[in-house]
């Protein structure tokens, strides 16, 4: 998970060892999927029969869906922020960094406890 709800980071499963490699760009950019593509690319030179799943923090553009399913056909793409309308991205970028807080702070109290120490002051 990115701490930075204006970055999105997208994780590609390639097959055969099913490693995971991970590329980034701004949420907002209509090709931040393909612009995660071509850094894992250029980065593990891997190609699109490589893989197998993908995995996008946001919601990917229509465009995006589109060069998806073009360049990974049949492969699952699955996401958890659902893309917002064009006038709609301070709310949801206000939203998500509400989560992405309560979830880190959960992760904190937990391995907190795990540790045996008392949990951080909120």
């Amino acid at each position: 998970m990115n701490a930075d709800p204006q970055v999105n980071m997208v994780a590609f499963r390639l097959h055969p060892q099913g490693r995971v490699a991970t590329g980034r760009a701004r949420t907002r950019d209509d090709d931040a999927l393909q612009q995660a593509w071509n850094t894992v690319r250029q980065e593990t030179g891997a190609t699109p029969a490589d893989v197998t799943q993908v995995y996008s923090e946001w919601q990917p553009s229509a465009a995006d869906s589109a060069f998806a399913a073009a360049t990974f056909p049949g492969v699952e793409l699955s996401w958890s922020f659902r893309r917002p309308a064009a006038d709609g991205w301070d709310a949801a970028f206000a939203d998500v960094a509400r989560q992405i807080e309560r979830a880190l702070t959960k992760t904190k109290m937990k391995q907190a406890a795990a540790k045996g120490t008392p949990p951080p002051l909120l």
